[in-house]
């Protein structure tokens, strides 16, 4: 067991800036399942935020402009992300339909891969974009 971390919680989590974080907590919980595992307010400001699934702690966040951070969402910016993330779900076509649900728009409808995966795209609202993929049942 390692102690230079909290428990589940993976080495590498990404930390987003979000346009708005209260905003953020709901959907992330209605489109992908996630679950909040800690959020801090400060002057009735969420300031920091960690959302987890299936036991694990997967993203951090913050609302653009806390402590005089100058960084922005990506759809504050107008920009493509830079950077995507690849969520493993078990159901590639509900969790696509969920996320769809809650806000999320499409990049790519569920299909079947060559590297054999099912697999799909959304944004969400923030701007940032989510694939997720499953093995393809043979």
């Amino acid at each position: 067991m390692s102690t230079f971390r909290p428990p589940q919680t993976p080495a590498l989590t990404p930390y987003l800036t979000v346009q708005d974080a209260g905003k953020s907590i709901a959907f992330y919980e209605a489109a992908f399942g996630f679950n909040l595992i800690y959020k801090h307010e400060q002057d009735q400001q969420i300031v920091h935020v960690q959302m987890g699934l299936d036991g694990e702690q997967v993203i951090m966040f913050a609302s653009e402009n806390v402590f005089g951070m100058s960084a922005k969402a990506p759809k504050t910016l107008g920009i493509e992300p830079p950077l995507s993330f690849y969520l493993y779900v078990p159901d590639v076509d509900a969790s696509y339909n969920k996320a769809l649900a809650a806000g999320s728009n499409s990049i790519m409808a569920p299909d079947d891969m060559f590297w054999g995966e099912r697999y799909c795209m959304v944004d969400d609202i923030n701007g940032f974009r989510w694939g997720f993929g499953s093995l393809q049942k043979k």
